[in-house]
């Protein structure tokens, strides 16, 4: 991913001192420089938006100085300095805006700094451009449509598909026999953050044979979770089930 060059150049001097300067600072304050807004335009940013990041608050001193936009992993660091040589007079209006442009899928953090110490921090996520996923009465697409869901079932020798009911963006539902009586539910959860993973979670409600698909629609990585007959659905909490990325 490039950004652009004037924005590389403007940092490049911060490099060296930033990890020393965030591994002293202290907690979320500052005395007298306070944010009280942090935007992430669009509010729900895809890899294919140019994002925009743009805090405001105020400062009791009208000596500051920003730094301007470093970047670490996952976290975009927007930089302020006090200026030590005036004392403070009155409060003023913090405002920065910036054009970052496009970042990865995956979860960020906006982590304002003054004088080397945090003030104000910010989560995100972007997420991926709208996949396609016509809804049938047998498969369910959850998360942004990215990943599929589909059940077969067998019971006294006869076989057939789930009757897909969602619920949510990420939980869905089958019923085998009767559109009123559920038998599996499941969901998907975002723990990129913690683990680069999208987890899993089944809970059946059946004893009948029963065989769930799980198809990444972005990378074409499956999973299948089955259940022997006559054998109650054993819960699954899969939390490695798919990369993120």
């Amino acid at each position: 991913m490039e950004r652009g060059e004037s924005m590389r150049c403007r940092i490049r001097r911060f490099l060296p001192a930033l990890a020393l300067a965030f591994a002293a600072a202290g907690p979320l304050a500052a005395a007298g420089f306070e944010i009280h807004d942090i935007q992430v335009t669009p509010a729900a940013p895809t890899f294919n938006d140019s994002v925009t990041i743009t805090v405001a608050g105020t400062s009791d001193t009208p000596c500051f100085g920003v730094e301007g936009v470093d970047f670490a992993p996952r976290d975009i660091y927007v930089l302020f300095s006090p200026c030590s040589t005036v004392p403070p007079l009155q409060e003023t209006p913090v405002h920065f805006s910036e054009e970052i442009g496009s970042l990865e899928p995956g979860t960020y953090r906006v982590r304002v700094a003054f004088g080397g110490t945090i003030v104000a921090e910010k989560e995100f996520r972007v997420g991926l451009a709208p996949i396609n996923c016509p809804p049938t009465s047998s498969v369910i697409c959850l998360h942004a449509n990215r990943f599929q869901f589909a059940v077969t079932w067998e019971a006294n020798g006869e076989e057939g598909g789930g009757q897909a009911i969602k619920l949510t963006g990420d939980t869905g539902a089958f019923s085998f026999f009767h559109p009123d009586n559920i038998e599996l539910l499941f969901k998907v959860i975002d723990g990129c953050a913690l683990n680069d993973r999208y987890w899993v979670f089944v809970s059946g409600l059946t004893n009948v044979r029963a065989t769930l698909h799980v198809a990444d629609q972005v990378n074409g990585n499956s999973r299948t979770y089955a259940s022997p007959a006559g054998t109650p659905f054993a819960p699954i909490q899969d939390t490695a089930a798919f990369p993120c990325d």
